[in-house]
């Protein structure tokens, strides 16, 4: 699972802020600008599940002040792939 966040006016800082609010605990990229984000969204704020092949899986909408949480993002990921197995 890798993530990649849209920040467009704070930077880093923005980020370390969506990290906290939203709790997600994989890692996170940053696109500053939006330069490759924008092509999927506009406002920034949704989040979308991307497979190996580049095909969007799930969309989950998302506002400035209420984004998708980890919890509702791994929730997204089991039901497409299954849940995670330990060797």
């Amino acid at each position: 699972m890798l993530a990649v966040h849209r920040e467009e006016s704070e930077g880093v800082k923005g980020l370390q802020k969506t990290l906290e609010k939203t709790q997600v605990r994989f890692p996170v990229l940053l696109d500053p600008g939006a330069k490759l984000t924008a092509r999927y969204s506009t406002t920034g704020f949704t989040t979308y599940v991307v497979d190996k092949q580049g095909k969007i899986r799930a969309v989950l909408e998302g506002t400035k002040t209420n984004r998708p949480t980890a919890d509702s993002i791994f929730k997204e990921l089991v039901d497409i792939w299954g849940p995670c197995r330990s060797q």
